[in-house]
């Protein structure tokens, strides 16, 4: 997961990507002191998630927002609300709205939720009668043919096994398993089983040797 940072608060700026760098599987591709310059730095970097937070300029982070939204539209946009402000965040169109109290597994969550297909629909750690925000569709991980790859990978079958499943070439299987390699960032098909177990995207079958 490629995450750039928009932050205006130096601390907090600092403090989340403390937290990202622990995660061996998230690389903070650029870290911005203002959502209009992240804006900007997307279009460049081609994250899969922005993490913003306000500036004293609502207008400009709707700006940013929507320059976001064009620049990289398959990027999803999380907002980190102060505490006891998250009504204000109606005039913002984000993916996922969460407060600082929020804690790194739930960010983390989070996070892989929005990436992974599952949606962030209620707003983390908000207040009693906090707004849910609807998750945008997700930019999914593995998607199509690739989920299918991986299932038939997590029930133990090798790569001439798995083509004959799903009736394509023993190349077409390399080819899905190269771009799945590249995207979660593994090595091996146990790693990939693991990897995929560990977000109930696979079943807990034998692995195989290509």
């Amino acid at each position: 997961m490629n995450v750039l940072l928009g932050i205006p608060h130096a601390l907090l700026r600092e403090g989340l990507r403390d937290v990202l760098k622990r995660w061996g599987e998230v690389e903070v591709v650029g870290v911005c002191p203002s959502p209009a310059e992240a804006a900007r730095t997307a279009e460049r970097v081609a994250p899969d998630v922005i993490i913003m937070s306000r500036s004293s300029k609502p207008a400009e982070d709707a700006q940013a927002i929507a320059a976001t939204r064009k620049a990289a539209p398959r990027c999803r946009v999380v907002l980190v609300e102060e505490v006891g402000r998250s009504a204000r965040g109606d005039a913002l169109e984000v993916d996922w709205r969460v407060l600082p109290t929020v804690g790194p597994s739930g960010l983390m969550k989070g996070l892989w939720g929005l990436c992974a297909g599952q949606g962030a629909a209620r707003s983390a750690g908000s207040q009693a009668g906090g707004a849910e925000v609807p998750a945008r569709a997700p930019r999914p991980l593995v998607t199509g043919r690739e989920y299918e790859v991986l299932r038939a990978i997590c029930d133990g079958l090798s790569n001439k096994g798995v083509a004959r499943r799903l009736g394509i070439s023993e190349k077409t299987v390399k080819n899905h398993l190269y771009s799945i390699y590249r995207r979660t960032k593994v090595s091996g098909r146990t790693q990939l089983v693991l990897w995929a177990m560990e977000r109930g995207l696979g079943t807990s079958g034998s692995v195989s040797r290509s």
